[in-house]
């Protein structure tokens, strides 16, 4: 079978988005080319403060995901993405916050390392195409190189990268899984919510905000939830954090929930123009009843153990079908 180009990813993608808007009755998404100064592209647009942004890892399939860290140079030696390179140093600032008996020596730093990758899982993940069942799927960067497996000793070994405590900073991506919940919007967010495990979240569910983003307050019963996707002035640290004022390639999409917007980014130093250039479009935003204010990350979460799976159920009796890459 042919291999799916990835800018056939990003144009079908956009035109899913263009299809969802109409169909809500709502202006398509001003499409962005990075091919000059990204201020005079936004005009007059405005975005409210209280919108989430995502940034969307292109690949063609889920097998090409393991891309991201198994490629080589001609002359045979490892050439992983650079992307890949930055979080796996995310991973290893973690890992070194424990000494050899997993004894956290760096309460501080484990701390911040553990904020990034929380905040890489909010905002920042895959979008490839499924080939079976022909629809669009996302899930976050670091769970799925963790679902495929790369952060495995030997995986790491021959992509030339190290990790200091690597079983202890793979156990923090582990706190973290998908989850699928009817639970109302209009629910009280400090209050609980029910939801099942999923593996892959559809786009629509970012849409209508039936996946959240579920952590088990580092592997004690507790559950917590937030919705998925980072408010501005958090995304913006992330994507400063993650450019580090270096410019590499990268393949990606940047969207925001209210789907005003679409940009396609092939550099780094490009995304890093257009987040500085919407920060002057970020408007307060309306006012919420009291009850509907958002805690983020301090809801506890219920997990439903009688009821079965909502319908359709995303994948569930697909789960295990990528398995490790």
């Amino acid at each position: 079978m042919a291999r799916i180009a990835e800018s056939s990813v990003v144009i079908a993608f956009r035109d899913w988005q263009w299809l969802h808007r109409i169909a809500d009755a709502k202006v398509p998404p001003l499409m962005i080319v990075m091919d000059g100064k990204p201020e005079t592209k936004l005009g007059d647009l405005q975005i409210s403060a209280s919108d989430r942004f995502f940034l969307l890892e292109v690949k063609s399939t889920h097998r090409t995901i393991r891309e991201e860290w198994s490629k080589k140079k001609d002359s045979g030696e490892p050439n992983p993405k650079e992307l890949f390179k930055r979080l796996s140093a995310v991973l290893d600032a973690a890992g070194s916050c424990y000494d050899a008996l997993g004894r956290v020596v760096d309460p501080a730093g484990l701390e911040e390392q553990r904020e990034i990758i929380y905040t890489s899982i909010a905002g920042h993940h895959l979008l490839y195409w499924d080939e079976e069942l022909s629809d669009f799927q996302i899930e976050p960067y670091l769970l799925g190189c963790e679902r495929k497996n790369a952060f495995k000793e030997s995986r790491l070994e021959a992509a030339g990268i190290k990790i200091e405590g690597r079983e202890h900073a793979r156990s923090i991506l582990k706190e973290h899984l998908i989850g699928f919940s009817h639970s109302s919007l209009l629910l009280d967010h400090s209050l609980p919510i029910d939801f099942v495990q999923i593996p892959i979240i559809n786009p629509s569910m970012l849409h209508d905000k039936s996946a959240r983003l579920i952590s088990n307050a580092q592997n004690t019963p507790h559950y917590f939830w937030d919705f998925f996707g980072l408010e501005f002035d958090k995304f913006q640290e992330y994507v400063e954090e993650l450019c580090n004022g270096e410019a590499y390639e990268t393949n990606c999409i940047l969207i925001n929930s209210s789907g005003q917007f679409f940009a396609h980014v092939v550099d780094t130093s490009d995304l890093l123009s257009l987040v500085r250039a919407i920060a002057p479009h970020m408007v307060p935003s309306t006012p919420s009843p009291p009850m509907h204010t958002p805690t983020p990350r301090t809801s506890k979460a219920q997990r439903k153990t009688t009821a079965p799976p909502p319908e359709p159920a995303p994948r569930r009796q697909r789960k295990n079908q990528y398995g490790a890459g």
